[in-house]
């Protein structure tokens, strides 16, 4: 298992060398760990794109049932999908008791999640599970204590936010109705007075915070009850819908941006059509400025069909950039240029949305390489390869044209600060432009 191990780690993580070496020392203990607390133990690393997890380390008990019938040594699971896993990476400290969301078995599983560190950073995470009816609960119910009187009581009872107050020695005392909604919709099953404030809180000492778990964001206020007293009251609030709002805002804009783009592309195409109209006045000159015309207005009619017109639910990206490409050749290259086109590598099924957004990606890339690359060239090359990973896929449009100046250009391109935001922004992604007198090289990334 240490072999496999380090591959996975290596492969789909960016641990370094010494903190592979550390995560493998826990091997040969989870074996003794899995036996004594009578569960499935695993230990999980952070994906090179942080959003999803691999497992790395495993052991099934040999004195109870395991959970599981097969190995789950490399599976890779969305991060919402394990809250206690997910606060354990995000926060730094131990999450007992969460349900486990969309796990890979029908029945339910709860989580206690420790973090790893090395040199203060969390590396991993150790996991235990258990089944459902096998779980026993950690904490006992505790006492408030009579310190609110009835009034107060009632008021924290009837108001929106989540209240919890936590004793002098670290201890949930109280908690209202919308606490206990709120923590046994994110997936504790425990009872939440009685257990560890960090268990369900950040242990940082701010204020105000906020922090995330099972596909919820939520917003924290801390504050002392009374000038003498010890015991900390904290209001959560679930700001998930509104987080989600912003980020449907932002993305309109950006739809917007593109919209404006492509209008003020097409605009300047017509422009300079006009002009030569303008300038030739023969009858010959005339006819082929109309013929030129249709071509591009067609173009415009084919992409805008491309990115926008997806009905399938998933659709195989590489034939639409074959298409894509072909017609933007046909009608955008120099004549006097002759453009060979080679789109390789792995089919990619995407979303529409993601479709979209990829085919949006590669008509600026490409037209920017029609339009720049080869001036006063015979001949010129575009490749575009896909390739798909375990984790993640990539798309690399490349050309062996004149190249440019890399910093310089995205300081005064408003098209490349169009396709960044896009590959960030809708595609979860990255863009990395390389180039030099031999050509120039783009690749994106896409987390779906």
């Amino acid at each position: 298992m240490i072999n496999e191990c380090r591959e996975l780690c290596r492969k789909y993580t960016v641990l370094t060398e010494n903190q592979i070496d550390f995560i493998s020392s826990f091997l040969d203990k989870l074996q003794d760990i899995a036996d004594k607390e009578e569960s499935n133990v695993y230990i999980d690393c952070l994906t090179i794109n942080e959003n999803s997890m691999i497992v790395v380390g495993e052991a099934r008990p040999m004195n109870a049932e395991s959970i599981y019938r097969e190995s789950l040594m490399g599976l890779v699971i969305k991060a919402y999908k394990e809250p206690a896993v997910e606060r354990a990476f995000r926060i730094g400290v131990p999450t007992v008791g969460v349900l486990g969301r969309e796990m890979p078995t029908a029945e339910k599983v709860i989580q206690s999640a420790y973090p790893i560190l090395f040199e203060g950073t969390v590396i991993a995470v150790l996991i235990y599970e258990k089944k459902f009816e096998k779980y026993l609960p950690e904490n006992s119910k505790r006492n408030p204590g009579g310190f609110l009187d009835l009034q107060t009581e009632q008021i924290l009872c009837n108001i929106s936010e989540a209240i919890v107050i936590v004793d002098e020695d670290g201890h949930i005392c109280y908690s209202n109705k919308e606490a206990e909604r709120l923590f046994t919709s994110l997936g504790y099953v425990d009872a939440i007075i009685g257990m560890r404030s960090e268990n369900i809180v950040s242990s940082a000492d701010d204020d105000h915070y906020r922090f995330e778990m099972s596909g919820h964001t939520l917003e924290g206020r801390k504050f002392h009850l009374g000038s003498n007293s010890e015991k900390i009251c904290i209001a959560i609030k679930d700001i998930t819908d509104s987080e989600l709002l912003r980020k449907e805002n932002k993305n309109l804009l950006t739809a917007y941006q593109e919209l404006k783009h492509s209008m003020k592309n097409s605009l300047l195409l017509l422009q300079n059509i006009g002009e030569k109209k303008a300038e030739k006045a023969p009858s010959y000159e005339a006819k082929q400025a109309y013929r030129e015309m249709s071509n591009r207005i067609m173009s415009l009619m084919t992409t805008l069909e491309l990115k926008l017109r997806v009905e399938e639910r998933e659709v195989n990206i590489k034939p639409i950039l074959t298409e894509l490409c072909k017609r933007l050749i046909s009608l955008e290259a120099d004549p006097d240029t002759e453009i060979t086109l080679s789109v390789e590598g792995d089919d990619l099924l995407l979303g529409d949305e993601i479709t979209n957004a990829v085919v949006l990606v590669v008509y600026e890339l490409v037209c920017n390489i029609l339009k720049y690359a080869f001036k006063a060239r015979r001949y010129g090359k575009i490749r575009i390869r896909l390739m798909r990973d375990y984790v993640v896929s990539y798309i690399i449009v490349e050309d062996d044209g004149c190249g440019f100046e890399v910093s310089s250009e995205n300081q005064k391109s408003v098209g490349l600060g169009l396709i960044r935001s896009i590959v960030e922004d809708r595609l979860n992604g990255s863009l990395i432009i390389e180039s030099d007198s031999k050509g120039t090289k783009a690749t994106f990334d896409i987390m779906e």
